[in-house]
């Protein structure tokens, strides 16, 4: 971790005038920040910071979906789009909406965990089953499949859900 002596090096050296080293005193500074800050502490949350990405991931699928939909069917932005299940345009702007409204849930939620030192297996086993009931409540709802979508979606609150007990459990 960035330590006090490393603290002291960047306050000297911010307060130092330009001595002719190799780059600006902004980049040495980075540099020794890089060298001193280790992030192993993330290291047994490597899947759920996978999961993350394919959360991104499957949001900007979600977007590249909406927005091809849109296009083919002569969408006019920034109009109301018509509530119809039964329209797949419709359908796909949920689907993006849907997830608009649990992603920073699940980022907060993960951050937490993380923060709180929770068990690093049933984080990521948490994230998993998340990210699971994301993807399996887009295909169902592109596919009109009403039940189904309903029941992924109940897994990726449990998922959240999950998140938060394994994280909240570190502070009793």
């Amino acid at each position: 971790m960035l330590g006090f002596a490393s603290l002291r090096i960047l306050a000297n050296y911010q307060s130092a005038p330009y001595c002719g080293h190799k780059g600006s005193w902004l980049n040495q500074i980075v540099l020794i920040f890089l060298k001193e800050v280790k992030l192993e502490f993330i290291e047994p949350y490597k899947i759920t910071v996978l999961v993350m990405g394919l959360a991104g991931l499957t949001f900007l699928v979600q977007l590249l979906v909406a927005d091809i939909i849109a296009i083919k069917s002569r969408h006019i932005p920034g109009y109301p789009i018509e509530a119809n299940h039964n329209d797949l345009h419709f359908r796909a702007t949920r689907v993006l909406s849907n997830s608009n409204e649990s992603v920073a849930i699940f980022i907060l939620l993960v951050c937490f965990s993380i923060l709180s030192s929770a068990d690093a297996y049933l984080l990521n086993i948490s994230a998993i089953v998340y990210l699971v009931g994301r993807v399996g409540h887009m295909l169902c709802y592109y596919l009109n499949l009403k039940l189904l979508r309903s029941i992924s979606f109940g897994v990726s609150l449990l998922g959240l859900a999950a998140i938060f007990i394994v994280g909240i459990v570190k502070w009793f």
